[in-house]
């Protein structure tokens, strides 16, 4: 929006100290998600993922060359005038006031904004586990091979595949087989929701820290060798059968 009315021709003595306003605070929220140590800017909505850094700088270099044109001729044709000057700096200096004001607001309190991490299993094949230092299961999933399944309580979907997954572990635990199966829980909006999961079966029961904001699309698994994420695996209503054979 703000850019059609950048190159619509309507209000043009305001367009450019509006958008200087308007990036400046989005800098400062850039800057704060750098501070932050976000791994994502969230500008996307998860599609695209954007370090918060790159775009810091493109705003910050953006409301420079808008500062900069102040002094050229715009698209309009005509020089700014000295009053227009004096809107944007006013505009300027409150959007600079504010954002610090928030920001310094947030320091001296303590308040801390939820840091938001997008799940993405399939950028981890070949990496080692980049979650160990964030579950609370001692470390156990570094060491074995491990099949482990992100769920959430009010899930619908994991409603359905959670049953599953726990007869395989038993099946597996029955035939001695190496693999073993870690279910880790990511935090459910709401506290009423039934636990799917408890540490009375033959598997390893961890949750995820609830410092951050976990976004990623669940059930999914992946299988974790030694520490190293190693491949996305099958459905469990292909590994259900394959074991019913093996007792056979």
């Amino acid at each position: 929006m703000l850019g059609l009315w950048m190159i619509s021709g309507f209000g043009r003595r305001l367009r450019r100290p509006v958008a200087i306003s308007c990036f400046w605070v989005l800098s400062t929220v850039a800057a704060y998600g750098v501070w932050m140590q976000h791994e994502d800017c969230g500008c996307f909505g998860g599609a695209i993922s954007v370090r918060p850094i790159y775009t810091s700088l493109f705003d910050i270099t953006t409301v420079l060359t808008l500062i900069s044109l102040a002094h050229l001729r715009g698209v309009d044709g005509e020089r700014w005038r000295w009053n227009h000057r004096i809107y944007c700096t006013l505009a300027l200096c409150l959007a600079f006031f504010a954002s610090f004001s928030i920001l310094g607001a947030m320091m001296i309190q303590g308040i801390r904004l939820p840091r938001i991490e997008v799940l993405r299993p399939e950028a981890w094949i070949g990496k080692s586990f980049p979650l160990a230092g964030h579950i609370d299961d001692g470390g156990v999933v570094m060491s074995g091979i491990w099949l482990i399944v992100f769920y959430r309580d009010d899930c619908n979907d994991c409603i359905r595949s959670v049953p599953q997954f726990k007869e395989i572990a038993e099946k597996w635990a029955e035939l001695s087989q190496p693999e073993r199966l870690c279910f880790i829980e990511l935090p459910s909006g709401s506290s009423d929701n039934a636990h799917l999961v408890d540490s009375s079966g033959p598997w390893v029961h961890a949750r995820l820290d609830a410092d951050k904001e976990w976004l990623g699309e669940t059930p999914f698994e992946v299988c974790v060798t030694d520490g190293v994420v190693t491949r996305m695996p099958p459905a469990w209503t292909e590994i259900l059968p394959r074991l019913d054979k093996s007792r056979q």
